[in-house]
């Protein structure tokens, strides 16, 4: 830990971006005792001390294990870019402080030739084209929404310990989503730039939040959206994708096909070309907490959100039209931004719809 400590220090301290406030009343503290430790949120310039706090903390809000990866990760982030702004690695005296903080505190098999060498290496990558995945449970406390492939059963089954298992273990193929996820990084790595989406989906039935529980499960796998909204009715779903020279958006376009089973069609010029107006309403984006409130008839499990389901059918067939009526009339026109890949959901999707709502409760309950 001093070792860390130093090494911050030594580079005048970090600047990191804290998104959400961090309030841990259960930080170690000496003798085996107990601090609170707390971090407003925004950009942060942290010394050492601070520094260690923040990639150590899991408590109170901190995420548990899984915030504190997180942070970790973005620490060591910032200890690079820390290092090359101020030109700390072209330094010689800079680099023989560094180098005597390691040997004093790090044990490594590494020479002093192979550290350089990997000093030099490392002031060369641009962190823009590095990507950090990891997969973890859903958690009240967790910073970021995507990536959470696990869930944490009951302890009193496991004898009292905490354990972590693939939220499809009762399926043939429970990890079949993380293998996914792996597939997606790899191979169709444009996808998951938070930066830079290229996808947009579209509702264009009369369900509302179809499009968003859709967009729930693209973030699950760390794939954000250009644009979330409603558009002229169609029966069949589909994807389009906008040609380019390189023919990598078909190619993007049919990985997702693969994923979600759904045809893939070339982007109409008429479309790639003009904005399109369309209903677009805000009320398409649903929480988390909100698709859980969703009325879903399913015999097999009890949800929290099932108190919704003993109104009765009529009463929820009313419901309903009077919530497409509100969204699809609704008076006020956007323009639609066609992005690389835009995906149409039609009313044949309206069971797969049911389907991943039933499948996310659970997962997380």
């Amino acid at each position: 830990f001093q070792g860390f400590v130093k090494i911050v220090d030594q580079l005048g301290g970090i600047d990191v971006n804290v998104e959400k406030k961090i309030y841990d009343p259960s930080y170690p503290g000496p003798n085996f005792s107990y601090t609170i430790f707390k971090l407003d949120k925004g950009l942060q310039t942290l010394d050492g001390k601070t520094a260690l706090k923040y990639v150590r903390s899991r408590h109170g809000n901190a995420g548990g294990d899984f915030g504190r990866s997180y942070r970790q990760k973005k620490a060591i982030f910032a200890l690079k870019e820390k290092a090359m702004k101020a030109g700390i690695l072209t330094s010689p005296s800079q680099i023989k402080a560094l180098l005597g903080i390691i040997d004093d505190n790090f044990w490594t098999d590494m020479s002093w030739k192979e550290l350089l060498s990997f000093i030099n290496f490392m002031k060369d990558i641009d962190k823009t084209n590095v990507f950090m995945a990891g997969i973890k449970d859903l958690s009240t406390t967790a910073i970021a929404k995507n990536e959470w492939f696990l869930y944490t059963p009951p302890r009193k089954l496991f004898n009292g310990a905490s354990v972590l298992l693939p939220c499809r273990i009762n399926t043939k193929n429970p990890w079949s989503d993380i293998v996914l996820y792996y597939n997606l990084v790899t191979i169709a790595p444009e996808l998951v730039q938070k930066n830079n989406p290229i996808v947009s989906v579209y509702n264009t039935t009369k369900v509302p939040g179809l499009a968003s529980v859709l967009e729930i499960i693209l973030n699950r796998f760390s794939i954000y959206l250009s644009e979330l909204g409603n558009a002229e009715h169609r029966e069949k779903s589909v994807i389009e994708y906008k040609p380019d020279t390189t023919g990598r958006n078909r190619d993007l376009a049919y990985f997702l096909s693969d994923w979600l089973q759904l045809p893939v069609e070339e982007m109409p010029k008429n479309v790639r070309d003009t904005d399109l107006q369309t209903q677009k309403s805000n009320d398409d984006r649903l929480t988390l907490q909100e698709v859980n409130s969703i009325c879903i008839d399913d015999e097999s499990t009890s949800r929290v959100g099932d108190e919704t389901c003993k109104q009765s059918s009529k009463t929820r067939e009313e419901n309903k039209d009077n919530n497409a009526s509100e969204m699809i009339h609704n008076d006020k026109k956007y323009n639609i931004h066609p992005s690389e890949i835009n995906i149409y959901l039609g009313d044949d999707y309206t069971e797969k719809y049911r389907n991943d709502i039933l499948w996310y409760r659970k997962c997380v309950y």
